[in-house]
């Protein structure tokens, strides 16, 4: 995302681990001693999983604009990418401008489905903060197009512009993580749809969560 492409303001999250402080000084130092408009939140190690929502939520409220997009560091734009989202944020799509957000597609689908996971644009006030509960890869950002699909949210795919995922070495997969994560996600499921009265699919999750108690999710104030 930090290319030549992409040089409007910046609300950047980086997590760093015990005793690589000075190593990712001078990284940042080094890719960003040109730029003027990007805010760096370094969250530092405490436990075992990576806080990847908590890190989201930290760029999410430092960025000071009305309008955001949310996406992850591996991802590089499309050109003049900023300068279409602005145009589709502010101008409209022909949908209901408080009930909508944009997709920036990476091959992803149109509607929502279980497991739906895009990249967004959106008016900041208007979308919840992404779960905190989830931690490490497993369903961190599905669960926040699951809260805006519940919600009435439109999904919309923008035509003209694009994200390409940059290549890099896979997340070791863990077995206990996974079930951990699914157990979490059957219990926001359950949450919702008593919350909206909707359905939701559930088997899947009910399957791999069968070895685990169910999380007693925080009540909303």
């Amino acid at each position: 995302m930090l290319s030549p492409i992409f040089t409007e303001a910046i609300s950047m999250a980086v997590y760093v681990r015990n005793g690589t402080y000075l190593d990712m000084m001078n990284t940042l130092r080094q890719a960003l001693h040109h730029r003027k408009n990007v805010g760096v939140h370094l969250v530092y190690e405490s436990g075992s999983y990576y806080p990847v929502n908590f890190l989201r939520n930290v760029a999410l409220k430092n960025a000071f604009t009305k309008y955001v997009f949310t996406t992850d560091i591996d991802f590089m734009p499309s050109p003049d990418l900023h300068g279409k989202l602005e145009h589709y944020l502010k101008h409209g799509t022909g949908f209901n401008a408080e009930r909508r957000v944009l997709i920036v597609p990476a091959f992803e689908q149109v509607t929502w489905a279980d497991g739906f996971e895009p990249y967004l644009a959106f008016e900041k006030e208007q979308v919840p903060p992404f779960n905190e509960m989830f931690v490490g890869r497993y369903f961190n950002k599905v669960t926040q197009s699951l809260e805006l699909s519940v919600k009435g949210f439109q999904f919309i795919v923008l035509p003209d512009v694009y994200l390409i995922h940059q290549w890099h070495e896979a997340t070791p997969w863990s077995d206990v993580a996974y079930r951990c994560s699914t157990s979490t996600l059957l219990a926001l499921k359950l949450q919702l749809m008593a919350e909206y009265g909707v359905k939701l699919a559930v088997e899947n999750n009910m399957k791999f969560s069968s070895m685990f108690y169910l999380p007693r999710l925080p009540k909303k104030r």
